[in-house]
């Protein structure tokens, strides 16, 4: 998604400007979906000293807490996620902008709006103790297919 947002714009991506790239993005795909894990839920409920959480919808008047806890590696079940959080040098990213996009993504979740709809968010069982995998959705105007890498 990231590279996705680079290619529609020169400019510098501020938070603001990520939010409407991906507003922009989520207009012409069907949907986007965020995969985590169980045990990443779990780091979430004990940074935020909750004895339950639902992500899709956090505990109002919380929600910019859990996105600062989201800036953590460990908050993430998605190996590519917490390898990019963790050296974002390494992947050729600025870490300010993938806790924008992080930050975008659910803001636009919780709004429950139209665009909302469009976004999935999926907690499976453990996706640490197997294969991870990554979904890199490419389509209009770049190519309609989509790639996914699976990795330990």
């Amino acid at each position: 998604i990231i590279s996705a947002l680079h290619a529609r714009t020169p400019a510098a991506l501020s938070a603001l400007r990520i939010r409407r790239l991906l507003e922009a993005r989520l207009s012409e795909v069907r949907c986007i979906v965020y995969a985590t894990d169980v045990t990443a839920v779990e780091q979430l409920m004990g940074a935020l000293g909750l004895a339950s959480f639902d992500l899709a919808n956090p505990p109002k008047g919380r929600e910019r807490e859990v996105l600062r806890a989201l800036r953590e590696p460990h908050s993430h079940g998605c190996a590519a996620i917490r390898a990019t959080l963790a050296e974002p040098d390494a992947f050729a990213i600025e870490a300010a902008v993938l806790h924008s996009l992080i930050e975008a993504f659910f803001t636009i979740l919780w709004s429950k709006s139209t665009l909302a709809n469009k976004l999935q968010l999926t907690v499976h069982d453990a996706l640490r103790t197997g294969a991870s995998l990554a979904l890199r959705m490419h389509g209009p105007p770049l190519a309609p297919n989509a790639i996914v890498d699976a990795f330990k």
